[in-house]
Parts: structure tokens; C-alpha cells; sequence
């Protein structure tokens, strides 16, 4: 049998990074990058009418009421 050279050495003579790290780092980087993305996509608004505009203008005018019925009807405001 012919021993081949192998042209990497024991991982003492290695130099440089370690392949798990870059690897490691390289998958933290694609997450943060897709959750940057998902909270910016979360973020973004439609254009148009505030689904909240009908129940708050039912609301002031509730108010308008019961300031009128209190105006009409002192005695009541008590209750």
C-alpha cells in the first residue's frame, strides 16, 4: 500500500478559521437577515379607510347622547 500525502494537515499545523465557525456565523447571518425581513414585511400597512374609523365615530356620538340625555334628565345621572 503507498501512503498518500494528504494535503491537509492534523489540525494542529491548520491555520485560519475553523469551518464549523464560518459556518455557524454564516447561518446566524441568514436568520437574522430573514427576521429583519419578516418584521419589516409585519410593518407594512395598506393604504385605505382605518377598519376603526366606524366603531369610534358610533362611540363619540354615544358620548354626544349621554351628554345630552344628562343635560334632559339630571336626576338620572346618579344611576
Amino acid at each position: 500500500m503507498v501512503a498518500v500525502d494528504s494535503p491537509v494537515g492534523p489540525a494542529e499545523q491548520r491555520s485560519g478559521t475553523p469551518r464549523r465557525t464560518v459556518l455557524r456565523g454564516a447561518g446566524a447571518l441568514v436568520t437574522l437577515t430573514g427576521l429583519a425581513g419578516l418584521a419589516a414585511a409585519g410593518c407594512a400597512r395598506e393604504e385605505g379607510p382605518d377598519e376603526l374609523e366606524g366603531p369610534l365615530a358610533a362611540a363619540r356620538a354615544d358620548v354626544v347622547a349621554a351628554g345630552a340625555a344628562l343635560a334632559a334628565f339630571p336626576q338620572l345621572a346618579d344611576l
